[in-house]
């Protein structure tokens, strides 16, 4: 009797594993292959801001920024741009991931536009304001986009049932 339940446990098992949906098999993927990809690189920039604070001339700093930081966003936003997700709730959640990152990238150009700025005083203080304004709200809108997708993976996850074992961070 021992060796029915086992089998017909095994079986479930195999049955439950194997109902995976082709829609939660992509998001699931899409999910993961993003942390792979983003995570690393958010990692390093937010090192080499930190680093940028230890320089010891803005043009280190600036050149940090342009040489560094930028590429690496790049990199990020041609990841997401690259992706072409089939399934609707890949769609939307790559859509949010999207808007984020497009606000991050915007945010981290005019900071590089400030700093070359600063250093060409080419600009007056009135506008310098008021560019730094504007990147600082497009930093925001980018933190606010970014909680936003959160917020839809983690709906996602309950509705397909993930297991954090299936989940990387």
């Amino acid at each position: 009797m021992r060796k029915v339940w086992l089998f017909v446990g095994i079986a479930l098992m195999v049955i439950v594993s194997a109902c995976s949906s082709p829609e939660a098999e992509e998001v699931l993927n899409y999910h993961n292959d993003m942390v792979d990809d983003m995570n690393p690189k958010l990692d390093q920039i937010e090192g080499l801001y930190g680093e940028m604070e230890t320089v010891e001339t803005e043009e280190e700093a600036v050149e940090i920024h342009t040489d560094k930081i930028l590429p690496l966003i790049a990199e990020i936003k041609e990841f997401f741009d690259s992706q072409d997700p089939k399934e609707d709730a890949t769609k939307e959640y790559h859509k949010l991931r999207s808007k984020s990152i497009d606000s991050l990238s915007e945010s981290v150009q005019m900071e590089n536009d400030i700093f070359v700025q600063l250093l060409s005083d080419e600009m007056d203080e009135d506008e310098l304001m008021a560019l730094m304004e504007e990147a600082d709200e497009k930093s925001t809108e980018a933190v606010e986009q970014d909680e936003e997708a959160n917020k839809k993976w983690e709906e996602i996850s309950e509705e397909f049932d993930f297991e954090e074992d299936e989940i990387e961070e």
